[in-house]
């Protein structure tokens, strides 16, 4: 397709054939919390909202970055949340509401492409009962 939308350094994914992948809707959205109640309740009101269709909770994940002058090292959960574009405010909000961070880590990935019936799953669990 030649309306595909460049990529972060500004080429187009291609497939083998040299044709575009097509433009998908959905995106991961990234955020860390410091405790795992934290991560699930997040994780349940985003889902629970149809603001998400999946989020896999990954423990384990050690950041290090600078805060209020100083180079910090711990410990985090990290949140691979499925939703599409157009709920990315409202994620985004939701997760600004709970969290306990003054700056939470709220970032998008474009889902360029994926398997058909995954998508078209996550595109489904997105939309109200009324929707459907």
């Amino acid at each position: 397709m030649a309306d595909s939308k460049p990529i972060a350094n500004g080429h187009t994914p291609m497939k083998k054939d040299k044709t575009p992948y097509s433009d998908t809707n959905e995106v991961i959205i990234l955020t860390t919390t410091d405790t795992l109640e934290l991560a699930q309740g997040i994780a349940s009101a985003l889902v629970e909202a149809r603001e998400a269709a999946c989020i896999n909770i990954i423990s384990g994940v050690h950041s290090i970055y600078r805060w209020e002058g100083k180079a910090v090292s711990e410990g985090e959960f990290l949140l691979l949340i499925k939703s599409s574009a157009e709920k990315f405010e409202a994620v985004r909000s939701r997760i600004r509401l709970l969290h306990t961070y003054q700056v939470p880590e709220v970032i998008v990935l474009p889902i360029i492409s994926g398997d058909p019936d995954y998508l078209h799953w996550l595109r489904n669990e997105l939309r109200s009962a009324n929707d459907k």
